[in-house]
């Protein structure tokens, strides 16, 4: 009667969370997508409309021009004026002052857009920047649509002439005392470091998480959420995961909503960084194979003690190592002695039914594993 008891006070226990593990039935609060993927064209043809911004790296690596003038004339068309203007709706002419990337002899662009949100370009006195794809046909057009998707640079030459030095030399950019600069040199750095096997990639570069949360403030510069763009771009890359659809935020958020998202996937990765070095003391600690199965089985062998407090202490321990002990728990539902067997019957069923604790949006981390190579064994010291 009492070991019927201890079942049912343990299944308790356990679907409660006291052991920090859930039964599988309990329901998910986040819901784990997978990273995005880089937006890709072909060569002449503009990066398809995303739903969300889209960074301006991946904008600049994909254009064939990057032009900056005075906006000379702004049109928009009504859809559907022409059969060959059903996807275009709206053109700006430039007159060019530079050519930041490619080449362009002509004085004055023409460049052509599918959406209606470029906005109106009345300012005599600013300088604008474009990143165009150019056609077979030579005609220009924005290599990303606005308003999300980068084609137009809403902060003008000074941050394009960042980006670019970036995208020059990222390992140099990444040492500048420049946000942006840094920032961007951060992205690209990620994007190479991931593209290498596992295998061979070298220790990541130091401080990248502190420069990419960082990145996740930077309306705090006055930049927009392009640039924004790059670092949870980068950080969903890095941890396999969506970090924007694990906190529900939508792709235009005004400046409170920045910082909140900005506050919830810092704190995340705070937590993370706790799990991963109290993982590291586990296993730090964590007896060897060979002494782990004579521990687990000194356990089982306790299951069939004549006295319940022994039987219900080997219980409590088992369910606490979990998985780990499970297929010698399963090997022993076999045994001889009746108690063990039955005993092994229920924990085997009950371990199988644990998994890690599923995390609410306020308590979740990144994963382990992927984490690893980004947490020091303690954080620095502040600067005084």
């Amino acid at each position: 009667m009492k070991d019927a008891l201890f079942v049912f006070a343990l299944s308790v226990v356990v679907s409660v969370g006291v052991t920090g593990r859930t039964v599988a039935s309990e329901p998910e609060d986040v819901v784990i997508k997978p990273a995005p993927k880089r937006a890709v064209a072909r060569k002449g043809e503009p990066l398809p409309a995303s739903q969300r911004h889209v960074p301006y790296e991946d904008v600049l690596d994909h254009c064939d021009l990057v032009l900056a003038g005075k906006v000379i004339n702004q049109i928009f068309y009504q859809p559907g004026v022409s059969i060959e203007q059903k996807e275009v709706l709206g053109r700006v002419d430039l007159e060019v002052q530079r050519v930041l990337r490619g080449k362009y002899a002509n004085k004055v662009a023409r460049i052509v857009h599918g959406t209606a949100y470029l906005g109106k370009m009345s300012d005599a006195k600013r300088v604008y920047v474009f990143l165009c794809v150019q056609g077979a046909d030579g005609k220009l057009r924005l290599a990303g649509e606005p308003p999300l998707g980068g084609g137009y640079v809403s902060e003008g030459l000074p941050l394009m002439e960042k980006l670019l030095e970036a995208a020059r030399d990222p390992a140099k950019g990444y040492q500048s005392k420049d946000f942006a600069v840094k920032l961007s040199s951060a992205y690209r750095l990620t994007r190479a470091w991931l593209s290498t096997p596992a295998k061979d990639r070298p220790a990541p570069p130091p401080g990248l998480m502190k420069t990419l949360l960082g990145g996740l403030r930077a309306y705090q510069h006055r930049l927009s959420q392009n640039v924004e763009a790059a670092s949870w771009h980068a950080i969903s890359a890095l941890f396999d995961c969506d970090i924007k659809s694990i906190w529900e935020y939508p792709p235009e958020m005004k400046k409170g909503r920045r910082t909140k998202f900005a506050n919830d996937v810092t704190a995340a990765w705070e937590r993370t960084k706790t799990s991963v070095r109290e993982r590291r003391v586990e296993r730090a600690n964590r007896p060897k194979p060979a002494k782990f199965r004579a521990e687990v089985g000194a356990l089982i062998e306790k299951l069939g003690s004549d006295n319940f407090r022994e039987r219900e202490a080997a219980r409590y321990a088992l369910v606490r190592i979990g998985r780990p002990a499970l297929k010698q728990v399963r090997e022993s539902t076999k045994s001889e002695n009746p108690r063990v067997a039955s005993g092994c019957r229920l924990l085997a069923m009950l371990i199988s039914q644990l998994r890690d604790f599923r995390p609410t949006k306020q308590s979740y981390r990144f994963n382990l594993d992927r984490a690893e190579p980004f947490v020091a064994d303690k954080d620095p010291e502040p600067a005084e």
